[in-house]
């Protein structure tokens, strides 16, 4: 495939909606654990930002101050993921 199909197709899928710009009102609501750390501050941005909402995602934020008591919320059903922290692995 040419550099001039490729970029034909993709332009075509663009415009056709393939990408869609807004999905509307959420579908699916994640609760997810997170520590008061550096890293969790990429799920505020991107809300901040509305880039969940367009792609229909809604994120309940619970913070959770540790490794065990994420782990007890995870198994226990309160929160369906939790954020790492790459400090806790030194």
């Amino acid at each position: 495939m040419d550099r001039t199909r490729a970029l034909a197709i993709i332009g075509a899928a663009a415009a056709g909606g393939f990408f869609p710009a807004r999905a509307g009102a959420a579908t699916a609501t994640i609760h997810m654990g997170s520590g008061l750390t550096d890293s969790s501050i990429l799920t505020q941005v991107a809300q901040s930002l509305g880039l969940l909402e367009r792609a229909g995602i809604a994120v309940d934020t619970q913070y959770i101050p540790n490794g065990p008591a994420t782990m007890a919320a995870m198994l226990g059903g309160t929160i369906d993921v939790a954020g790492p922290n790459s400090l806790s692995f030194l």
